[in-house]
């Protein structure tokens, strides 16, 4: 059996390292850890409750949208609380553009300039992808931002 350790990888909220375990051909087994502490975990301690509501949100800033919903929900439950029919729409519509925000953000900010770098030049689909996606300059960039703010202004 081999093992295989990636990471860190940090474009996510934090450190990640994944470790696979290989035999006969197939992954064995798959860990995921985040060996970076970031404190998230004691940062409400001595807080009122209600807190929960500023800090957790600046968990991550590609999702804190549901991190707040998270919070609000974990609160409401704790007070016994359920909300209204309406109130639930409303909040699934705001994660549904915070979703969609999320996919445009990762792939067209995140991964695809990773391929658009000069160690892909030799690549033969390199100037098709340098051009769409290179960081600042791709021509992918001239839809997307505006998309993307569009998104973001729908959360408010």
């Amino acid at each position: 059996m081999s093992r295989i350790v990636a990471g860190p990888f940090n474009r996510v909220e934090g450190d990640l390292e994944i470790t696979l375990e290989t035999g006969e051909d197939k992954v064995q087994r798959a860990e995921v850890n985040s060996p970076l502490y970031r404190g998230f975990e004691r940062i409400l301690l001595g807080h009122k409750p209600m807190d929960a509501l500023v800090y957790t949100p600046r968990i991550c800033g590609i999702c804190s949208v549901t991190q707040s919903v998270a919070s609000a929900r974990a609160l409401a439950d704790a007070m016994g609380l359920s909300m209204p029919k309406n109130g639930e729409l409303c909040t699934n519509l705001v994660l549904a553009s915070e979703n969609i925000t999320d996919l445009i953000t990762h792939f067209y900010l995140f991964f695809m300039p990773d391929f658009a770098r000069d160690t892909y030049a030799g690549a033969s689909w390199f100037g098709d992808i340098q051009g769409r996606f290179k960081a600042t300059a791709g021509s992918a960039a001239t839809q997307m931002l505006p998309a993307r703010a569009d998104f973001l202004h729908l959360m408010g």
